[in-house]
């Protein structure tokens, strides 16, 4: 395992009622996604691409995924009514840390459709500051027998189709 998995291990041990009581059983039969890359943008912060049916998918912006994930935590918070939010994907945490950099007081709730992405996000990247967030709470859940959940296939399908993300 990584040195970013053992600290973000020790990170879900230090507030683990934020995680499913299965969580240390389900990580132990859980594999990292194959086709995941982690790349460094050309702001050089950590980013990933999924290879994934012949088609190459960035997880975050490829130029500067703090700020991608600034603007869109801004364009989300500008409704001053919300106090909760719900995330699909943990990813590198950046729209996460983004949101909190811009409130404190809003509940997240990161919905993680599969423990095998879960885990290598896990082994990817240094999630602390999001797994330790007292505010935040997980959700995570799919298949282990497959390399990518029909959830996660369907989320990357789906970027792939809509090709949504602006480039920075």
């Amino acid at each position: 395992m990584s040195d970013y998995y053992q600290k973000n291990i020790e990170a879900i041990k230090s507030n683990s009622s934020a995680f499913p009581m299965s969580i240390f059983d389900s990580l132990s039969k859980a594999s990292l996604i194959e086709g995941f890359e982690v790349v460094v943008s050309k702001d050089n912060k950590l980013s990933a691409k999924i290879n994934y049916q012949n088609k190459t998918l960035s997880l975050h912006s490829l130029y500067s995924p703090t700020s991608e994930a600034q603007k869109l935590a801004a364009d989300i918070l500008k409704d001053s009514e919300i106090n909760m939010l719900f995330l699909i994907g943990m990813g590198a945490g950046y729209l996460h840390r983004a949101i909190r950099n811009i409130s404190k007081d809003i509940s997240i709730a990161i919905i993680e459709p599969c423990y095998n992405m879960f885990f290598t996000m896990l082994n990817s990247f240094p999630l602390q500051s999001v797994i330790e967030d007292k505010n935040t709470i997980f959700f995570i859940g799919g298949n282990q027998s497959q390399p990518l959940c029909p959830a996660c296939a369907c989320l990357c399908q789906s970027v792939a189709a809509s090709c949504y993300r602006q480039q920075l």
